[in-house]
Parts: structure tokens; sequence; C-alpha cells
């Protein structure tokens, strides 16, 4: 479960960096992925979890070195969440075998 709000909170990075910094899907990924790399490689006793207590939209900011004014982009910012939650709250899908039911 905290693997999958993981993911949401990263997708939502990507977004803002797509959406609101104008970066290519490949550029954010890779912007995501690298800074996910650092955190990783945080030395110990570094709370890593307090990033999740930022809100997607900073962090994207932050990674894209362009501060900008949520408040313009509230509404946009909402259904991006709204989008991202949606999307990884939707259960797996099982593939049965043939014949199996």
């Amino acid at each position: 479960m905290i693997m999958d709000l993981q993911e949401s909170f990263w997708s939502a990075v990507r977004g803002c960096l797509v959406r609101f910094h104008r970066l290519s899907e490949i550029e954010a990924v890779r912007k995501v992925a690298e800074f996910r790399c650092r955190l990783e490689e945080a030395p110990p006793g570094v709370p890593l979890d307090m990033i999740y207590h930022a809100e997607p939209f900073d962090v994207a900011c932050d990674l894209a070195g362009n501060h900008l004014d949520r408040s313009e982009v509230e509404t946009e910012y909402i259904d991006l969440l709204d989008s991202t939650a949606r999307h990884s709250s939707r259960p797996p899908i099982v593939r049965h075998a043939a014949g199996e039911y």
C-alpha cells in the first residue's frame, strides 16, 4: 500500500513537470529517477519519508529550478492530483489461465 502511495506521489511530480514546467515526458522521468536515486543514497538517519509531506507541485518546482505560483494553476493542479489518484487506485488486472474463472 505504501509503495502505491509513493508511486502516486512521484507520478504527480512527473505530471507537474510536464504540465507546468513544460518538460518532455522523458525529461520528467529522468529528473524524478535521478532525484529518487539521490534520496536512496542519503546518509543513515536522514528521514526520507519527509519528502512525502511536501506537495508534488513544490517538489516539481524544486526539480525544475523554477518556483511557480500554485494559485495561478490551482484548478489544473487539483485535476492532475485527482487523475493521478484515480489511476493509482485501480485494482490490479487479474489474468486467468484459459478456461479458469
